[in-house]
């Protein structure tokens, strides 16, 4: 394949980029798996719960996540088992089920954080201080792109039931 030909040209170009995208997110499964016992899905789960205020419910993770109630609840039940999390009522809706991080779950929030900071800088190494300004705003419009495309597709699922 003649790589430097099709190096120029912009729809090969976006083709690589939404590849890499899923590359680099193997990637990254591989690599933290590698270092703990939980994968990425899971790690991402306790660090957004950790990031609310109060217990978070499933719903909520999930529109963070931006993935279904059901595939959270699949990702805490696992955590649940390693006894990273518990899942408790909601106080004030029954209807909810909320996560609790336990203290391995605090435990483990702790040691990401402690890495956190030399893992972007290994990641980032390569970049100047304005291209990281500059993919975090590219980042940002690809997200919306993921937006739109989302609204996209589910037009055709309106009305199936």
């Amino acid at each position: 394949m003649n790589y430097s030909k099709r190096g120029t040209d912009l729809r090969w170009k976006k083709k690589l980029i939404f590849s890499g995208v899923f590359i680099q997110e193997s990637l990254l499964h591989s690599i933290m798996s590698r270092q703990f016992e939980i994968n990425t899905k899971q790690w991402l789960l306790l660090v957004i719960t950790r990031g609310f205020p109060t217990a978070p419910d499933l719903s909520s993770i999930a529109r963070t996540m931006g993935c279904t109630r059901q595939n959270v609840k699949k990702l805490a039940q696992g955590l649940v088992d390693q006894g990273y999390i518990e899942l408790k009522k909601s106080n004030t809706d029954a209807r909810s089920t909320c996560i609790v991080l336990l203290p391995k779950g605090e435990a483990f929030c702790d040691k990401c954080e402690e890495m956190e900071e030399g893992v972007q800088d290994i990641l980032f190494k390569d970049f100047t201080d304005e291209e990281i300004e500059t993919f975090y705003r590219l980042n940002g419009k690809f997200n919306l792109g993921l937006n739109r495309l989302d609204m996209e597709l589910n037009k055709g699922e309106e009305g199936k039931d």
